[in-house]
């Protein structure tokens, strides 16, 4: 590795908004730190104006379909010569095209896995070619780093044989952390003496949102909560429709798309983060880790999730949050009741949290575990 660098090709990058992206910026800031970075990516469309791009030297090419990938297979070839490792962001079609480019160049691919993306998904068709060309990737490549140990069992259902390592994901501690204390207030949104619920996330219903929606509906002193809900996506008007036929659509908020630069501040306004995420048996989805409960323990905000995909390895049990059972409403009920009437739990947790986050959760640290494996 000595002399030569590494290409993180990604085409979810900021200034696009989204895990992945995220996820890819930080690397390519932290290893920087230690070996020349470049990054290969494409001219994006839907963009956070507040999103934070690293100084990484970046080439990006043409956004629409197949010319990005036409391109930027070019690029492979002859644009990073003196790339010998390419770390790719998703195993399609980034992690393809890389090992595509292995039969001309001599490098090693390394893939970031990190759930979704290895579930069978749409059309018999579809899902065959798919799991076919998945298998290959996943098999033939140099190494996969994935987020969660319940993301390396699904390479390895998935047929993947290449030598595997979970790696959780961390979080940049000094940007979010607990803001300073002031009155509670989130835009127009005057939250004090409310007990205020936030989840942050796309809005589709295998998120569990109507999984707090009928714990709300259960509580008797429910005009005291206030949930808010940060984020956009396609089951938005159908959860709407079903607060309001449980009688709690005044205690929940829409907030809509929050740029990356304010969350921080969000976070910091709530006195608990939820994601109630159903389990693989009931949908087809799956959360890979979650790193939007790293984000809320880092802005010392305690978590609850549910036991299912790599949520558990996102947070420690009764010391940093709590799990629940998928769909279990009445659980989630009598857990906020607790909580709320023991708000010293609230507050023990909430520094737990932000410990745990500054002492095992950097993106440094990381950075330093990636870079062994790149090494070796």
């Amino acid at each position: 590795m000595r002399g030569s660098s590494v290409l993180l090709f990604s085409f979810d990058y900021p200034p696009s908004s989204g895990g992945i992206g995220r996820l890819c910026a930080q690397l390519a800031r932290e290893l920087h730190r230690l070996v020349p970075v470049q990054v290969l990516s494409r001219k994006q469309v839907n963009t956070d104006p507040g999103a934070w791009v690293p100084e990484a030297f970046t080439v990006r090419v043409s956004s629409g379909r197949p010319w990005r990938e036409i391109i930027a297979f070019w690029k492979l070839l002859w644009g990073f010569r003196e790339c010998q490792v390419i770390l790719c962001g998703i195993w399609y079609p980034e992690g393809l095209l890389a090992l595509a480019s292995k039969l001309f160049r001599k490098r090693r691919v390394i893939i970031l896995a990190h759930g979704l993306e290895l579930l069978p998904l749409g059309s018999w068709p579809f899902q065959a070619i798919r799991a076919t060309l998945r298998q290959f990737v996943l098999s033939y490549c140099d190494f996969i780093i994935t987020n969660s140990r319940n993301t390396l069992r699904l390479v390895r259902e998935a047929k993947g044989r290449a030598p595997a390592e979970a790696l959780p994901l961390a979080v940049d501690s000094a940007r979010f952390r607990p803001a300073p204390a002031s009155p509670r207030q989130y835009g127009p949104l005057n939250l004090e003496g409310k007990r205020v619920l936030l989840t942050i996330s796309r809005i589709q219903a295998y998120k569990g949102f109507e999984t707090v929606f009928q714990a709300l509906a259960e509580i008797p002193e429910r005009d005291r909560y206030l949930y808010l809900i940060a984020g956009t996506g396609p089951d938005q008007r159908e959860l709407e429709q079903k607060a309001v036929a449980l009688g709690i659509h005044n205690q929940v908020k829409w907030l809509g798309f929050v740029p990356e630069q304010d969350l921080p501040k969000l976070y910091s306004a709530a006195d608990l983060f939820l994601l109630c995420t159903m389990d693989e048996a009931r949908s087809s989805y799956v959360e890979g880790f979650g790193l939007v409960f790293l984000e809320a323990q880092a802005c010392g905000v305690p978590v609850i999730g549910t036991r299912t995909g790599g949520i558990p390895e996102a947070l420690v049990e009764r010391e940093t949050g709590w799990l629940i059972t998928p769909l279990d409403y009445l659980e989630l009920r009598t857990l906020l009741v607790d909580l709320f009437n023991h708000p010293q739990k609230l507050r023990e947790a909430a520094q737990r949290a932000r410990d745990r986050v500054v002492r095992e959760c950097r993106w440094d640290q990381y950075a330093q575990h990636v870079w062994q494996i790149l090494q070796n």
